[in-house]
């Protein structure tokens, strides 16, 4: 039996206040206040994107906006122009020219760091 692929999507004139958890792969183009909970996919803010509160994902890829703490159990991944601004916690990051960031990180395992 194959797996149902799950996407989601909230379009670039859409605004969400609130906590909201989403199972697959989420395109964010509109604005959320509030917390992301991602299970088992990618984030995806877009470029016309902006998120006002706490992520947390697999993996997140990043050209929009985002102010809060962001925390992703494999990478993060800021292209420009992307605006973040926060505490990220991340197994990895990547950032591109043109992305703008002003925060606080922890990347890798803890045990990484004693090596």
């Amino acid at each position: 039996m194959s797996e149902i692929f799950n996407f989601n999507r909230l379009g670039e004139n859409c605004e969400l206040i609130g906590n909201v958890t989403w199972t697959g792969d989420t395109y964010i183009g509109g604005k959320i206040q509030g917390n992301v909970f991602i299970e088992k996919g990618t984030l995806y803010v877009e470029e016309t994107g902006v998120i006002v509160g706490d992520i947390h994902a697999q993996d997140i890829v990043i050209r929009g906006k985002i102010v809060g703490n962001i925390s992703a159990k494999n990478k993060i991944v800021a292209q420009s122009p992307a605006g973040l601004e926060g505490k990220i916690i991340s197994g990895k990051l990547s950032v591109f020219p043109g992305a703008k960031l002003r925060l606080s990180a922890q990347v890798g395992s803890k045990d990484s760091l004693h090596t």
